[in-house]
């Protein structure tokens, strides 16, 4: 986890389009999941939603400069955050998720923003991640993981540094 990777064509091609429209969402990808309050256990949810944050490196991967000035993604685990949390009112919750509509910074920055929004009725959660480390089949493979994390099922390795061992 400690090396650097050079950026695909394609992470190459979401760099730069981010870069021409700077406060573009497009690339972002979201997903928001709506649980009525009394079929979920809200502290179980959470704990289960930051134990994948902290277990898988995706979490964890940026992109940055190398030394050559090149565009490098590695793993910072000081970039890793737990999911947000909101205890707000219904009534509130449209002014959070347009606060959370908002691009990425690029460098140095995660590239995901989850959050869990307990209101009186529901727990929302939603998970907001870049296009250039996190696709459909991911938030798939997320949402299996949560799942087997709040069901206290042993989640599966993290492979993701492997991957890119084996490809450069």
């Amino acid at each position: 986890k400690k090396k650097e990777y050079p950026l695909t064509f394609e992470m190459k091609r979401f760099f730069d389009l981010q870069l021409f429209r700077p406060k573009s969402t497009m690339s972002v990808n979201s997903f928001f999941v709506r649980f009525p309050l009394k079929t979920i256990d809200v502290e179980r949810f959470r704990k289960a939603v930051n134990t994948v944050i902290r277990h898988f490196s995706d979490f964890g991967t940026v992109i940055t400069f190398n030394e050559d000035c090149d565009l490098v993604l590695k793993y910072d685990p000081s970039k890793i955050r737990e999911a947000s949390y909101y205890d707000i009112r219904e009534s509130e919750l449209a002014g959070v998720l347009q606060e959370k509509d908002r691009c990425f910074k690029m460098i140095d920055e995660s590239f995901f923003d989850l959050s869990l929004i307990r209101t009186e009725t529901y727990l929302y959660f939603l998970n907001r991640n870049h296009h250039i480390v996190f696709d459909g089949t991911c938030n798939l493979l997320l949402s299996e993981a949560i799942t087997a994390a709040y069901q206290e099922r042993p989640l599966r390795p993290d492979t993701y540094f492997l991957y890119l061992d084996r490809y450069w």
